[in-house]
């Protein structure tokens, strides 16, 4: 029975479209692991999405004179095709955006999973050291 294995990338901003850094640095060495586990037999999930929040996305939409909503959303799809165009394939692309319910679910979700994991033992509380 093989495996089943959920593999991550980091998220790129969806403000710009990809460089070659990125792709060289996260999403090609990925993807040929990626591709090695499923020769070998395993279930591999590759999971990724654009990171819809942050300065750049609202300095580029200010420049263009529209909405950030706008922009990550142009930008996740020029990724997308990027991407696709690299035969690099996401079992799930997806946008992480923050609007009003999205905000609550996922301060809700974090600090339920962070405190699951400081309850586990996980995580220990101390003094740092002086210097």
């Amino acid at each position: 029975m093989p495996s089943r294995l959920p593999r991550h990338r980091a998220l790129p901003y969806s403000n710009n479209r990809l460089h070659v850094g990125h792709i060289a640095g996260a999403y090609l060495p990925a993807d040929t692991y990626v591709r090695y586990l499923r020769a070998t037999g395993c279930d591999v999930r590759f999971i990724c999405g654009s990171d819809d929040n942050g300065v750049a996305i609202e300095i580029s939409a200010l420049r263009k004179k529209t909405t950030p909503q706008a922009i990550a959303q142009h930008y996740h799809d020029r990724q997308a095709a990027d991407f696709a165009g690299l035969g690099i394939a996401f079992r799930r692309l997806r946008r992480l955006r923050t609007t009003p319910t999205s905000s609550s679910f996922t301060s809700a979700s974090a600090r339920s999973s962070s405190a699951r994991i400081y309850d586990e033992g996980y995580f220990v509380r101390r003094a740092p050291a002086a210097l």
